[in-house]
């Protein structure tokens, strides 16, 4: 997204899953964020009871979990979307929200960009949350699928 506001030249089209961007992320995010990572330390038998999803996904995601918390992680500052970088974008922008998304609030993200800019279209996934990657990750495959179609012509 940052791209496409600033060197769309550059790109063809963009896709993005519950981006960044479209407000602070606070309190309510840092505790989904840490229920979530939580679940990954759970066993798999316990995981498949508590959480959604493929427990395969998260036991694949364990050990970059674990290598991450070596390092001091540094936070840059969080930047929110202007209306004016918004409507820089033009190349065809596809965000796909999640309809119960602790990074911000779907239904104003897409009235937002999608009153600003004819390029950018969204969709959101009735009880999608942040976490796609490991919740839904036939609904990534499938979008991608369907926007390189829509790309090529097949």
């Amino acid at each position: 997204m940052n791209l496409a506001c600033r060197s769309s030249d550059r790109l063809a089209s963009v896709i993005a899953f519950e981006p960044a961007g479209f407000s602070i992320l606070g309190a309510r995010f840092i505790l989904w964020s840490l229920r979530e990572m939580f679940q990954w330390l759970l066993p798999m038998p316990i995981l498949r009871r508590v959480a959604t999803g493929d427990p395969t996904v998260r036991h694949a995601f364990r050990p970059l979990l674990f290598s991450s918390l070596k390092y001091k992680q540094h936070v840059p500052p969080q930047h929110v979307f202007t209306d004016e970088e918004l409507r820089a974008i033009d190349v065809p922008t596809y965000l796909i929200l999640g309809e119960r998304s602790v990074a911000h609030r779907s239904d104003e993200v897409a009235h937002r960009v999608t009153a600003l800019n004819p390029n950018i279209r969204t969709e959101i996934v009735p009880k999608g949350t942040h976490s796609f990657s490991m919740r839904m990750p036939h609904i990534i495959t499938s979008r991608i699928l369907d926007l390189v179609q829509c790309r090529t012509g097949s």
